[in-house]
């Protein structure tokens, strides 16, 4: 089957949602493959292409952003920073707070939901109140980093795995104190954690228009190893 129906996503939202699997789909398969989702209520299509089809604005969709797949080995990758990760700390409650929760939101700031005009502002930022929800629980993460300030969080990333790889989740620095090297900070630790944690290589997922989150992951040794196009379909 060329796609999948989304349980998590759908119940999040409150809709059908799928997403099309085949990365190399023909473009002049995508009218019927959509007819199929629409006959199954289906109201939202993702489609991950490895290539750009202009073609596809066609089918009652278009070319959102990007996604790039960010790789770094540690066992090859020298590291000579000794910056003082004292103000690192570990998330200990298991539930977010406010201020987590605004960083989660601040996270997705060039994330397709964000930029897609026709999802609603509201079921975006309830997405990534839930993904720092089942972060803090450890069910989709294994460590959340902070920096404090005036008694509250500021910065933020979700550590965790993805086949046997270790995986950064969400990364932000609340807007208010960006520009002071938190996110490297947080990146270094991040890099010490994975490696006490046995990882050799680590994977990143970020927006291709999310040029400060890229500048920073290639400052911090990681490549692209590819990169995909964000297609959504609303039928």
């Amino acid at each position: 089957m060329s796609y999948r129906l989304l349980e998590w996503d759908t119940e999040l939202f409150r809709m059908g949602v799928a997403k099309i699997e085949d990365t190399d789909l023909p473009v002049d398969a995508l009218p019927e493959l959509l007819s199929e989702l629409k006959r199954q209520n289906v109201k939202l299509v993702y489609w991950f292409a490895s290539r750009e089809h202009a073609e596809s604005a066609l089918c009652s969709g278009g070319l959102l952003n990007s996604r790039v797949i960010y790789t770094i080995d540690l066992r090859t990758t020298l590291h000579t920073d000794l910056s003082d990760l004292s103000q690192i700390e570990s998330y200990s409650s298991v539930v977010p707070n406010e201020a987590l929760e605004a960083l989660a939101i601040q996270s997705g700031r060039y994330s397709r939901f964000n930029l897609d005009p026709a999802f609603p502002q509201e079921k975006f930022e309830a997405m990534y109140r839930k993904w720092i929800q089942r972060s803090v629980s450890r069910e989709i993460a294994d460590t959340v980093l902070v920096i404090r300030q005036q008694g509250r969080e500021v910065a933020m990333v979700t550590l965790g795995k993805a086949a046997g790889t270790g995986s950064v989740g969400l990364i932000a620095v609340d807007r208010a104190f960006r520009g002071r090297g938190y996110g490297s900070l947080l990146m270094q630790a991040a890099r010490h954690w994975f490696i006490a944690q046995g990882f050799e290589r680590v994977n990143i997922i970020t927006q291709g228009k999310n040029k400060e989150s890229r500048s920073l992951f290639e400052r911090c040794g990681y490549r692209v190893d590819r990169m995909e196009f964000v297609h959504h379909f609303w039928l």
